[in-house]
This record gives structure tokens, sequence and C-alpha cells, in this order.
């Protein structure tokens, strides 16, 4: 029924759980604790069909570059101000 080969691992293996069965309870939680956080994440992707996607005409590109073009003014702007305010504090010194 079982070969002598895979008899000697299982009791070696029970003789190495049984020496060391704190370990074996802190990954046996650990598994258990993992185990159900990847389920919870597999819960939480969400899976949409090849058809829902955005198109890639040139009208969404211009929109895009325009977004794009707004988004580095305003942060170009910020960093004006920045480098004035910076400015008039190091006159003032």
């Amino acid at each position: 029924m079982y070969d002598y080969q895979s008899l000697s691992t299982l009791i070696n293996f029970i003789d190495a759980s049984e020496n060391d069965n704190t370990n074996v309870v802190e990954d046996a939680q650990k598994a258990i604790s993992e185990y159900f956080y990847s389920k919870a994440a597999d819960r939480n992707i969400k899976k949409y069909p090849e058809w829902d996607v955005a198109r890639t005409d040139p009208q969404t590109k211009l929109l895009k570059a325009r977004r794009e073009l707004l988004q580095a003014q305003d942060e170009l702007d910020a960093k004006r101000t920045e480098y004035n305010e910076k400015r008039q504090y190091m006159d003032q010194q």
C-alpha cells in the first residue's frame, strides 16, 4: 500500500513537527490569515470586459493632452509663487 520511502518521509515530518510545535502553530495561523487576505483581494479586483475600454480616437487624445497641459501649468504656477515667496524672504534678510 505505502512504500518505505513515503512512510519514512511522513515519519520524519511528524517527528519534526512534534519537536517544533510552536512554529507550526504560528505558521498555520499566518497561512490561514494570508489565505483569507488573498481571497478578499480576489473579490476586490474588478474585471472589465474587453469592450469596456476607453476609446483612442483623436478627440480623446486631444482632451488628454489638454488635461496634462493644464496640470503642468498649475504646477508651474505653484512653483512660481513659491519662488517669489522665497525670493522675498531672502531679500528681507
